[in-house]
């Protein structure tokens, strides 16, 4: 293979991949609301244990979010670095 096809099929891969990484953060974050309205729900009835292991369900999806979140910039700067090589 030419190393600039190469480049460009790397460069594909890394963008269906950070897309895929947003799609899960995104998803993450619908999840995330769902819980939360669930949360004041049962709060609300007076179910306050349950609630304590939404909150730290909740908890762990924003630090699993902010990894997603991570992951995609480093993807996007191995992308960048891709394209620089790719025109020198």
């Amino acid at each position: 293979m030419d190393p600039k096809e190469l480049a460009k099929e790397q460069k594909k891969a890394l963008t269906r991949a950070e897309r895929k990484i947003t799609r899960e953060s995104a998803k993450l974050e619908t999840q995330e609301k769902k819980t939360l309205a669930e949360i004041k729900k049962l709060a609300t009835k007076g179910q306050h244990n349950a609630a304590k292991i939404l909150a730290k369900d909740i908890a762990r999806q924003r630090k699993q979010r902010e990894q997603y979140l991570m992951m995609s910039s480093q993807l996007k700067s191995t992308a960048m670095q891709v394209t620089s090589m790719q025109t020198q």
